[in-house]
């Protein structure tokens, strides 16, 4: 059987592109987009954090020479308490210029010193540093976190002096369960879609495949007969070629034959034309001998013959007569000797 027409390796792709997409969806949700909004997600947290330490930068210390190498008095403990309850922020600290910590929502660390390479050379040179901790893991100082978090280091600077810095944790599970349950919902959505697609494309696929396939019988089936009906032709043709060649064969016979009785007849017309025959009774004198022609006159013999013949006479004797006319010549004659 032949292949099938090029429409049908086309729906043949298409179908098999279809199958490769939907398996791959889930895939590229995984592995592409749930690490993208993770990051859109974090980096909106540190954007917000960023404009939380300026805020409480302002507030706390306006000028450079508040940021004091030594604890927060209880009002400043309070407005930082206050923030972070509005601001919704898991933990907050806040660095000298040298790293040491002089506020921490958890009491025991402050006094200490940060002497990570990050905050030298990235946080005191004026640059925001953060990082997405996820839950059961540890802080960029060591702190196992019980939540996903976006940790963030805003550094506070005053005209071209680095006064400070802010380090912010943000609760990011709200909104990493958020974005999931929002890709969870597009990949049912454009899952369910593609499947319902797929299954009318796999349809139309079968129905087109099987009218190809019928159509492809058909053309095999005409090309048969087709091949069939030209044997007989051929065959038929070559019978009335040979019927034709015989039955001209003979035509020409035949023709020759009717041109031999055409020559013939033309031959007997011709030796017709020469020859005049007498016939019937003909009316003749006992004594004279002349006979009476159609119109009751009498002629001699040999006028009457050669009117209606081309017979032509020459005179001669007989003996007898000769006997009888000339007696003494003719014994004169018969006295000779014969030679």
């Amino acid at each position: 059987m032949p292949n099938l027409n090029p429409k049908a390796n086309i729906l043949t792709g298409l179908l098999a592109a279809s199958i490769l997409a939907l398996v791959c969806f889930p895939l590229y949700i995984v592995f592409y987009l749930d690490p993208a909004f993770v990051d859109i997600a974090a980096h909106n947290s540190e954007r917000q954090a960023t404009k939380v330490a300026n805020f409480m930068a302002m507030r706390l210390f306006p000028s450079a020479q508040d940021f004091q190498d030594a604890p927060l008095s209880p009002a400043k403990e309070g407005q930082l308490l206050e923030m972070r309850r509005v601001f919704k922020i898991v933990k907050v600290r806040v660095f000298t210029p040298t790293g040491k910590i002089i506020y921490s929502s958890d009491k025991p660390e402050i006094g200490e010193t940060n002497h990570m390479a990050y905050f030298q050379n990235i946080v005191a040179r004026g640059q925001t540093f953060s990082k997405l901790v996820r839950k059961d893991t540890t802080s960029m100082e060591g702190q196992l976190m019980p939540v996903d978090v976006v940790e963030t280091y805003v550094p506070i600077v005053y005209g071209p002096d680095f006064a400070g810095a802010f380090e912010i944790y943000y609760d990011n599970t709200v909104a990493r369960t958020e974005l999931h349950r929002l890709l969870s919902r597009v990949m049912f959505s454009v899952g369910a879609m593609a499947l319902v697609l797929l299954s009318a494309m796999l349809v139309s696929f079968l129905s087109v495949s099987r009218s190809l396939r019928e159509r492809d019988q058909a053309v095999l089936a005409l090309r048969q007969a087709h091949g069939e009906l030209e044997e007989r032709v051929r065959a038929r043709t070559e019978e009335l070629t040979r019927a034709n060649q015989s039955l001209s064969q003979e035509v020409s016979s035949r023709q020759e034959t009717e041109n031999d009785k055409e020559r013939l007849i033309e031959e007997l017309t011709q030796a017709l034309a020469r020859v005049k025959t007498l016939s019937g009774l003909l009316p003749i004198c006992a004594n004279c001998q002349q006979i009476r022609d159609s119109e009751g006159k009498w002629r001699r013999v040999e006028d009457y013959i050669r009117t209606r013949t081309d017979a032509e006479f020459t005179h001669g004797i007989c003996p007898q007569c000769a006997k009888e006319l000339y007696p003494d010549l003719y014994g004169q004659l018969e006295g000779q000797p014969r030679k």
